[in-house]
């Protein structure tokens, strides 16, 4: 099982912030370092092949990189843990979260609520047929092999992605062979994509990403690889998840999305399961 954590926040001051994605991975791991030490040593270093057993949802609104909080408004963030080894310890750091205040780069975030809820990936009801692949947040990719960094979301990049994460923190289930077919599978039928402007991710350093959507014809996935492709909404996918990027909805062609999306929705209501 994997857990989805939403965290209900609110600031002291009106702040004008680039990409909160960062803010909000500082403030998680300062939570855990009050908590354990060893956990935070987990979360950090190189675990697993080098994936992170855990990715973030920033604050987010509709084709905005760049988003102004207000003093007295709340705001949802959501981090996303992968691993079910660490379930336990990290939802014992969250006890003690609500009407605490933590300084993050000099800004005062006070957490309200924690809500957890669990989702079971084998269990999610996937989409059918055409579908829109929205990229929330930017995304990128490392391709095997490459030592550059690839913003293109090409429908191999996508896959490649998911397969590793569900190889890693599911089951070992899918061979590099899988990764081309199931590509190979899904017919694009309209893009609307933008390269957003680069995000700073740490000291002296900057990533670029592509946001916009996808629609995708997945009539020729079977069941479980349409699965496949809906674990991209709870995983992020590509590059620096843990940052924020590649946050990734997905929602039927005709389907609206708000300025802030909820994981709830209609396509993955289903998996989720109150803890």
């Amino acid at each position: 099982m994997m857990i989805i954590i939403e965290l209900q926040i609110s600031f002291q001051e009106k702040i004008r912030y680039w990409f909160w994605g960062n803010i909000v991975r500082q403030l998680f791991l300062k939570i855990l370092a009050h908590h354990s030490e060893e956990l935070l040593s987990k979360l950090h270093g190189s675990y697993r092949g080098t994936l992170a057993p855990y990715a973030v949802e920033p604050i987010i609104a509709k084709n905005r990189m760049v988003i102004t909080v207000h003093p007295n408004r709340r705001y949802t963030v959501r981090i996303k843990i992968l691993d079910p080894s660490l379930l336990s310890q990290i939802i014992k750091a969250l006890e003690d979260t609500p009407d605490r205040t933590y300084i993050i780069e000099n800004i005062a975030i006070k957490i309200h609520e924690v809500t957890i809820e669990g989702i079971h990936p084998e269990k999610i009801e996937p989409p059918n047929h055409k579908i829109r692949f929205i990229l929330i947040s930017p995304t990128t990719f490392k391709p095997a092999g490459s030592p550059w960094l690839d913003p293109i979301p090409s429908r191999k990049h996508i896959v490649a992605s998911l397969t590793r994460l569900w190889n890693t923190f599911i089951q070992q289930k899918y061979e590099k062979t899988h990764i081309e077919s199931i590509a190979n599978k899904i017919k694009i039928t309209g893009i609307n994509l933008r390269t957003a402007p680069p995000i700073p991710i740490g000291k002296n350093r900057k990533i670029i990403g592509t946001t916009g959507y996808i629609l995708m014809d997945i009539q020729k996935l079977d069941k479980e690889e349409r699965k496949l492709l809906a674990l991209a909404q709870i995983t992020n996918i590509g590059k620096n998840r843990t940052y924020g990027l590649g946050t990734i909805r997905i929602t039927t062609e005709n389907t609206q999305t708000n300025n802030h999306p909820s994981l709830s929705g209609r396509l993955i209501h289903e998996c989720l399961i109150s803890k």
